[in-house]
């Protein structure tokens, strides 16, 4: 499957309003999208700065991170 740029913003918009209910679950989500980001860089997708900028405002969003 190949990610999209509206796919990436989509799910920022999902961890925003899953960190508001639950933060380890929205720190894990996170988690997985700078991966899948990272992965289609990796791959040579379009716009590499594109997707990371997008993937990167989660970095904003005020939810607690949990590191053990």
């Amino acid at each position: 499957m190949k990610l999209t740029l509206q796919e990436v913003i989509d799910e920022v918009k999902n961890i925003a309003a899953i960190g508001r209910r639950d933060e380890e679950v929205a720190h894990r989500d996170e988690d997985k999208l700078h991966v899948l980001v990272l992965q289609a860089i990796a791959d040579g997708i379009e716009n590499p700065a594109g997707f990371a900028r997008e993937a990167l405002k989660t970095r904003d969003l005020d939810f607690p991170r949990h590191c053990a």
